[in-house]
């Protein structure tokens, strides 16, 4: 299933439940230590007004504001999936199809140049395979954009559900989410040097 195009669907409610203990670790950890860094680096600046006693508190203000921004995007995230679980276990669904006829069923797909592109009589009367043919267009499509893996998995999983609507998980861009977990982790061992250095310099 998750091998599938556009099972980036499938897979990120998972990874969201399983990862929320180790995510909500990472933030209290990172908030820690930037909270550390800050204020050891604001009675530094209040000692010594060196060029470079502005480090600790500089990098402790710029951990809080990343780790506070990657815990809102966790928090949108985790809401998403809440919103989903319990639409699906009302056995309520919404489908979305692409039409030029809002009266008829037809799935219409376009490559790049706008042209439409052919598609069999089978996939015409199956739903699952018309989003998997969409899936495997938008997953196949690379757009000059930063990390376009990550946006061609959201594209093609978005097609795949039929719509953000079925998966309001993938509504907010994947990518900043995971730039924003990448400098919250990476804000736990800058913090903490920046810390020890402050320490050092009071004593």
């Amino acid at each position: 299933m998750f091998m599938r195009y556009g099972g980036l669907k499938d897979l990120l409610p998972i990874f969201e439940q399983i990862s929320r203990t180790p995510g909500r670790l990472l933030i209290e950890v990172a908030a820690g230590a930037s909270l550390l860094s800050t204020g050891l680096g604001y009675l530094v600046l209040a000692r010594s007004d060196g060029p470079l006693s502005w480090l600790p508190l500089a990098f402790g203000i710029l951990g809080i504001v990343v780790t506070a921004f990657f815990g809102w995007r966790r928090h949108q995230l985790q809401t998403a999936v809440e919103k989903w679980k319990s639409t699906n276990a009302a056995g309520t669904t919404t489908s979305f199809v692409n039409s030029s006829d809002t009266t008829g069923q037809e799935v219409i797909v376009l490559d790049e140049s706008g042209t439409e592109l052919p598609r069999s009589d089978s996939s015409l009367a199956d739903p699952e395979l018309q989003r998997q043919r969409e899936a495997q267009i938008q997953a196949s499509n690379r757009r000059e954009t930063w990390m376009p893996g990550v946006e061609a998995a959201q594209r093609a999983a978005i097609a795949a559900a039929g719509g953000t609507a079925n998966a309001p998980y993938l509504k907010p861009d994947l990518r900043v989410t995971l730039v924003s977990a990448i400098a919250t982790m990476l804000a736990i061992p800058i913090s903490t040097f920046f810390a020890i250095v402050a320490l050092i310099s009071l004593v």
